[in-house]
């Protein structure tokens, strides 16, 4: 608990590289989006599998307003991977992290994992609620939509 501090928002999120599917490295560094959503998951994580389809909603409906996806897989198949992605139409990047090098910088305890960034890298937020249902969490699109008009 004390070393995901280094994740709390306002700090600096932790920089990477990794192979996206075409075995081309993708630094996070060079990523200059307005907004950067980092995802950790698996193919074989239902939960990660089902909120797939949100994010494929969201990246249609921000993608030309600044957000970016960068969906940090830690399969270790290969195949069950790029399957995943195809089946469920992640046209966003896709990084594979099978060695969970990435995932421990980040103090991944679970999947789903996300964190949000800004341009400067720096963390606006984590664990963010892709669904949208009635409660009193304000839902990933509604957040979006508040930082994109400031």
């Amino acid at each position: 608990m004390k070393q995901r501090k280094h994740l709390d928002i306002g700090n600096r999120a932790p920089s990477f590289r990794l192979k996206n599917l075409d075995e081309e490295i993708f630094d996070i560094e060079d990523d200059n989006s307005k907004f950067t959503l980092i995802d950790f998951w698996a193919s074989w994580c239902m939960p990660c599998r089902s909120q797939n389809p949100e994010f494929v909603k969201l990246y249609k409906q921000y993608k030309d307003k600044g957000l970016e996806i960068v969906s940090i897989s830690i399969d270790e198949d290969l195949n069950a991977w790029e399957k995943a992605i195809k089946k469920d139409s992640m046209t966003w990047v896709n990084l594979r992290d099978s060695n969970q090098i990435v995932a421990n910088k980040y103090y991944m305890y679970q999947i789903p994992m996300t964190i949000l960034t800004d341009i400067n890298g720096k963390i606006i937020g984590k664990d963010l609620n892709v669904f949208t249902y009635d409660n009193n969490e304000p839902s990933f699109d509604t957040m979006l939509d508040s930082l994109i008009t400031k």
